[in-house]
């Protein structure tokens, strides 16, 4: 079975057990990433969500972290050297 994750067309294989209690499912391409119900339509529906919280958070603590109010950005230099040791790198 797949989960559709409209905004970006990925699609998540999902496993769903039936169980005592209901229905268990996880998304084995995201580690971590499960969720149940007590019927089937409600555990897909509960996995859709904990899917679209997992890339929330994924995207969150992968976001480049915005300098200080006050503090200024420069771009990374790139130097070279060269065999003979010299410094060729922009001033």
């Amino acid at each position: 079975m797949e989960i559709d994750r409209r905004e970006n067309g990925m699609r998540y294989k999902i496993v769903l057990h039936k169980s005592e209690e209901g229905y268990a499912v996880s998304c084995p391409g995201l580690p971590g990433c499960w969720s149940q119900g007590a019927t089937e339509s409600e555990a897909l529906e509960n996995i859709r969500c904990a899917i679209q919280e997992y890339l929330a958070t994924v995207d969150d603590l992968y976001r480049p972290a915005e300098p200080a109010p006050g503090m200024a950005t420069l771009p990374a230099q790139r130097r070279l050297a060269s065999p003979s040791g010299l410094d060729y790198g922009s001033p």
